[in-house]
């Protein structure tokens, strides 16, 4: 596999590698994870990782590389020959395509200001599955209110419709007596 993929060979060896990401990002240490998780699934630079769980932008920076060769050697195991250099960029691509329009700046917000759990991990997962949650809510209220709207527009139509024909039915009833 080359260093670089086309958009076709980036798509299959993200279809092939997508479905067991959760369980390499499971193997790497809670710091890497969180460190992956901001860089990768929210997008941030090294400087805002590293601000986020205090430390210095080079030393997030180090621990994304760590963390990418964690996972490339995980993705081997699994039979996947996954360059580091093309991870990072499959995840730096497809990793924010992954959550929810506004789902990666609701946590972002929260991780900062400490509502995530401290930053961890799982107060990040939390907060992104409260997230998700609010959001599909919402569209599902939504839904629900234009499918009312449509539903009474229809009823308004069909009744002035029966009320128009029965109008109708009854002026013919009393032309024909």
């Amino acid at each position: 596999m080359a260093e670089t993929l086309t958009e076709g060979e980036a798509e299959r060896t993200w279809e092939r590698i997508a479905p067991v990401l959760d369980e390499g990002l499971v193997q790497l240490d809670e710091k890497e994870r969180d460190a992956v998780v901001l860089r990768f699934f929210e997008g941030r630079s090294f400087r805002e990782v590293g601000d986020v769980v205090g430390t210095s932008e080079d030393t997030a920076q180090k621990r994304v590389s760590r963390a990418l060769e964690k996972l490339r050697k995980f993705f081997l195991k699994e039979g996947f020959v996954v360059p580091g250099v093309v991870l990072g960029s499959l995840l730096t691509s497809r990793g924010v395509q992954a959550a929810p329009t506004g789902v990666g700046a609701a946590v972002s917000q929260a991780v900062i200001s400490g509502a995530a759990g401290g930053g961890t991990l799982a107060g990040i997962v939390d907060c992104t599955l409260r997230a998700i949650l609010a959001q599909r809510r919402q569209a599902i209220i939504v839904r629900m209110a234009a499918l009312t709207v449509l539903l009474g527009t229809v009823w308004l139509v069909a009744k002035r419709e029966i009320t128009a024909r029965l109008q109708t039915a009854r002026n013919a009833g009393r032309a024909a007596r």
